[in-house]
């Protein structure tokens, strides 16, 4: 479910009336529309709204559907109840649960609200000691698939003892006693190879000519082994 609720337009609760409109009596039913206008459906996950002595509530959304099957069976409205006669008030005579918040999740819809256009709440009041009923600080959330956890596979699938006890014997093989570490000797061999490169590059084609003077070899110079 999204953490923030979708943007809607939610008009102001009507009463249905029963005779003369002038009649001050109702017929303990009200409607509440809520349309969503930047939005051209989506799947609903959550409904949260606070109580104001409604006893019963009843929610109608407006689908699009595009399947010729779908449309058939809610008919050319295309609205479908998904939640039926839900009791928020144990007692209507009562004040409990008259004021309490209450939080409508998909588990407790009697059919899936997706492809979802618009949203009718029909309340309920049959007492006669509430004179006003409706309910407030309505949310609507999207529903959202959450990312599948990874699972985390057991030690003897991901190592092979085996293999682990084959690694250890070919490390005592190639360890010498009193040898240095294999990095170290690494090292000196690059510096080494890249020390007779400068040498080869400043290498000069005249003889040096060390033991020659004039021509010359001079017998002092010359060493006997």
């Amino acid at each position: 479910m999204s953490s923030k609720p979708l943007n809607c337009i939610i008009r102001k609760p009507v009463t249905l009336k029963i005779g003369e409109p002038r009649t001050d009596f109702h017929s303990g039913a009200a409607v509440i529309e809520v349309a969503m206008p930047n939005i051209k459906s989506v799947d609903l996950g959550e409904i949260t709204f606070k109580n104001s002595y409604t006893a019963y509530l009843t929610i109608k959304v407006r689908c699009n559907f595009k399947s010729a099957e779908t449309t058939s069976k809610y008919g050319d409205n295309k609205w479908k109840t998904i939640l039926q006669r839900y009791p928020l008030m144990p007692n209507p005579h009562c004040e409990p649960g008259s004021q309490d918040y209450f939080t409508i999740n998909r588990n407790m819809m009697c059919s899936e609200a997706n492809k979802v256009a618009a949203v009718r709440f029909l309340l309920q009041q049959p007492s006669p000691v509430w004179n006003h009923f409706t309910i407030d600080e309505i949310n609507l959330y999207e529903h959202k698939l959450e990312a599948p956890s990874p699972v985390s596979l057991p030690y003897w699938l991901l190592h092979n003892d085996e293999e682990d006890e084959e690694l250890v014997e070919k490390n005592k093989e190639l360890h010498i006693e009193g040898a240095p570490p294999v990095d170290n000797i690494s090292a000196g061999l690059q510096q080494l190879w890249a020390l007779s490169e400068s040498v080869r590059a400043n290498q000069t084609a005249a003889s040096l000519g060390r033991y020659d003077i004039d021509g010359c070899y001079e017998i002092n110079l010359l060493s006997y082994t």
